[in-house]
């Protein structure tokens, strides 16, 4: 959707990533692990979207980039920060919706 509209505003550019690339992003599934024993943090498993067995992988921003070069070897250095950046994003709101507090329903807060 987002790559739609920014076809139609003119912001592609030679930074911006092709229509391929962005919706393969946008179709990745995100899921949030347990933590790691090791150092608490979450595990996300990220599984790129178009059907490539070659997308799925633990984030970090180094395993990104290597599943990104990998699969698309042809964009430039600027398009695969970019990419991973995206991605990092992606794993950011999946990782905040996860980790959210419950909020506690107005109507049935007097019972606490």
């Amino acid at each position: 959707m987002f790559v739609r509209i920014a076809e139609l505003l003119g912001l592609h550019g030679k930074a911006a990533l092709p229509l391929e690339v962005s919706e393969a992003i946008e179709a990745a599934r995100i899921l949030v692990r347990d933590h790691d024993p090791e150092d608490g943090a979450p595990r996300v498993f990220v599984a790129l979207g178009g059907g490539s067995v070659t997308g799925a992988f633990y984030f970090d921003r180094e395993s990104a980039r290597e599943r990104v070069l990998r699969r698309w070897p042809e964009l430039s250095e600027r398009q695969v920060s970019r990419a991973v950046a995206f991605i990092e994003s992606r794993v950011s709101v999946a990782s905040r919706s996860k980790d959210a507090p419950q909020r506690k329903n107005w109507v049935t807060k007097f019972s606490d």
